[in-house]
């Protein structure tokens, strides 16, 4: 048997409340701190499990109540995940800090607040414990974690207890562009009834995007529908001074293709978010920007044509880059960040603007 076989038993009796198996395979020497690859310890994974009886038994055995994984995820996290309020009271009567931070800033109440977990949000804030104001290092809000979670309810006492609707992260995230993103369309209603900003601009990586763009890179025809009717509506209540300066921003906000006469063709990109979410990446290196006039196509970029046969290696070698730009062409781009774009996109032809049908099918309309 491996080394980590004893290993990989005791995370998995952790997880699931094994007791007996973690008493065996503590007995016969196994590590109480041992750490799998993310750097979670056993008590990080019966902290997340809610098995209280077993967290008691891991600290008794010397497991250090503020382990830190890799990533600085401690046990109060890895139980705020899981939604274990017991073992979240029994950590601060021990003494544990429910304001610790991981490497990124985020405390245990937006691990709470993201997975949805109301009512241990409410005991964090209404015991003292946490802030519904507390910041990430990107100023990320547990608003913001609400609105992705698809808790209606929880966003709605968050916002009774002194969140802001608009709250801002560093890079213009609002909660509005999470529920926009993650298709959330109740807490989208609920956000515009609380005066969320339609019109915010967020970045993403090398792209400025709104809610409405977020929404339609979901494909959730619903929640595209209900932004767009708002931004009707606003655009409507408004003095025509005031409708000819919002309509000349929008128009300011269209890409830099679009100016010349090209539209913007886009390619889903599974490669992560500021949210962990999949994004879309531009074809042409020139478009910064997303706008409500902004083409999208849900596609993925053609790949170059294939080398044609020969027997000579050489010869071979030198038709491929002839249809390659650079030796780090692949034939499938590589894993891209957000708003980066890979060589393989860079050279998607441009297709044309659609007609305005088109554009309303896909709720992308001028305002």
């Amino acid at each position: 048997m491996s080394q980590t076989a004893p290993n990989q038993l005791l995370w998995d009796s952790c997880r699931f409340g094994d007791v007996p198996a973690v008493e065996k395979l503590l007995a016969e020497g196994v590590p109480v701190d041992a750490r799998d690859k993310n750097g979670w310890e056993p008590l990080h994974h019966a902290c997340r499990g809610g098995h209280l009886n077993l967290v008691e038994l891991l600290i008794a055995k010397g497991a250090e109540r503020d382990a830190k994984a890799h990533n600085g995820t401690q046990p109060v996290h890895a139980a705020c995940v899981g939604g274990a309020l017991s073992v979240v009271q029994w950590l601060v009567s021990q003494g544990v800090s429910c304001v610790v931070k991981s490497a990124n800033g985020t405390q245990p109440i937006h691990d709470a607040a993201h997975s949805g977990h109301m009512a241990l949000v409410e005991w964090l804030v209404d015991h003292g414990e946490s802030s519904v104001n507390a910041s990430t290092i990107s100023g990320k809000q547990p608003i913001h974690s609400a609105a992705n979670s698809g808790n209606t309810q929880l966003v709605k006492w968050l916002l009774s207890r002194g969140a802001s609707a608009t709250a801002t992260s560093l890079d213009g995230w609002q909660p509005i562009h999470v529920a926009a993103y993650a298709a959330q369309r109740e807490i989208v209603e609920l956000l515009i009834d609380e005066g969320a900003d339609l019109d915010g601009e967020a970045n993403c990586g090398a792209l400025v995007v709104r809610p409405l763009d977020l929404a339609v890179v979901a494909k959730h025809r619903a929640t595209a529908t209900c932004i767009a009717e708002a931004m009707r509506a606003a655009r409507a209540s408004l003095s025509p001074a005031s409708r000819a300066a919002a309509n000349k921003r929008s128009a300011s906000l269209t890409s830099g293709a679009a100016a010349n006469k090209r539209s913007t063709d886009w390619a889903f990109s599974p490669y992560g978010s500021p949210f962990g979410s999949p994004m879309l990446t531009p074809t042409m290196p020139t478009t910064p920007r997303m706008s409500s006039t902004t083409v999208w196509s849900f596609r993925s970029p053609p790949l170059p044509p294939r080398a044609p046969p020969s027997s000579s290696p050489k010869k071979r070698l030198r038709l491929i880059d002839q249809r390659t730009d650079s030796p780090a062409d692949k034939r499938s781009p590589s894993p891209q960040r957000c708003g980066t774009v890979s060589p393989a996109i860079r050279r998607s032809p441009s297709v044309e603007r659609p007609s305005s049908a088109a554009l309303e099918e896909v709720f992308v309309a001028e305002f």
